[in-house]
Formats: C-alpha cells, sequence, structure tokens
C-alpha cells in the first residue's frame, strides 16, 4: 500500500516541501551577483578586436596544418624512395604524421 506524503497528517512542520525550496531560492536571490551591461572597464570593441585575431591565429594553424598533411600524401612515395624506406616503414611514417 502507497502512502501519500503530502496529505499525510503524519508530515512534520519541517519537511521539505517543492514550495518550501522555490520561496528559499527567491529570498536568497540577490542582484549583487548579476552582472552589470555596459560597466566593464573593458570596452566591447576591444574584445571584439581580440577575439578577431584569436580567430586569424587558429584559423591559420589548421590551414597550414591541412595544408602540410596534403602537401606529405602527394610526395610521401617519392621522398620514401629518395630515402630509402620501405613501404612498411614509410606507412608507418605516415601514420604517425596523420595522427599527430
Amino acid at each position: 500500500m502507497e502512502k501519500n506524503l503530502a496529505t499525510s497528517d503524519e508530515l512534520s512542520p519541517g519537511a521539505w516541501t517543492a514550495e518550501d525550496s522555490r520561496a528559499a531560492s527567491l529570498a536568497n536571490n540577490t542582484n549583487a551577483a548579476a552582472p552589470v551591461f555596459g560597466a566593464s572597464p573593458v570596452s566591447s570593441a576591444d574584445t571584439s578586436a581580440y577575439r578577431w585575431v584569436a580567430l586569424f591565429i587558429v584559423w591559420a594553424a589548421f590551414l597550414l596544418s591541412y595544408v602540410d598533411r596534403v602537401a606529405w600524401s602527394t610526395v610521401a612515395a617519392p621522398v620514401g624512395a629518395t630515402l630509402g624506406l620501405k613501404v612498411s616503414m614509410l606507412g608507418a611514417f605516415v601514420t604517425a604524421f596523420y595522427a599527430g
């Protein structure tokens, strides 16, 4: 047999309920920690310029990595033949290069 705690006479006055939790949350909520827009010492124009610089640096790094991997795939066989590497050794080297 199930017991309905919401209507039980045995519910103590100090028992936790969802309504009490919401009321306590609203009572403890202060606006002191809320962000104030426009009060920052650094303007949004400065931060957006830094974001664009960071984006360009990350983009350039990915582009360099892509071009390097594409270029290596076209010259791997001639370089391996010139260095006298076996195909299995060249495959291990190329795999290590692509992995990281």
